[in-house]
């Protein structure tokens, strides 16, 4: 009876939620090409999202990672850079991405050419640590 309850009163907290805060949510930007498209900033993120996540900088731990840094910064001193790769398992098993490193290289290279005055943070979800080791490789 405690757990009915429990899961009544779960299911009357998610159908009372408000549509906004469901359409907020489902519209996560899960690609970001800002380094490629846009100007430079103080800082350029290049993230490569998780295996399985959509995108080029996924769903799950980016888009609020990008939304935190900017609230820090400022979000006209933030520009992101989705890194293109399969992100596939087998990668991530095998020790990265070969394609993948070599995507995050040459991103890492035009962040440095083309805006030689930012800062260059190389980050992501999960097996994106292979990709940064095989950077050096």
């Amino acid at each position: 009876m405690k757990y009915t309850t429990i899961l009544s009163s779960l299911l009357a907290l998610t159908s009372a939620l408000p549509a906004a805060q469901v359409e907020q949510r489902q519209a996560v930007q899960t690609t970001r090409n800002e380094l490629i498209t846009g100007a430079c900033k103080k800082v350029t993120i290049i993230f490569g999202r998780g295996s399985g996540q959509p995108g080029n900088v996924g769903s799950i731990v980016g888009p609020p990672f990008f939304t935190t840094l900017s609230s820090r910064l400022g979000a006209s001193n933030v520009a992101v850079q989705g890194v293109d790769y399969p992100a596939t398992y087998e990668d991530a098993v095998a020790g990265g991405s070969r394609a993948g490193a070599a995507t995050l290289v040459s991103l890492a290279q035009l962040a440095s050419s083309k805006c030689p005055n930012t800062q260059i943070v190389l980050s992501g979800y999960r097996y994106v640590v292979f990709l940064i080791l095989r950077m050096y490789t």
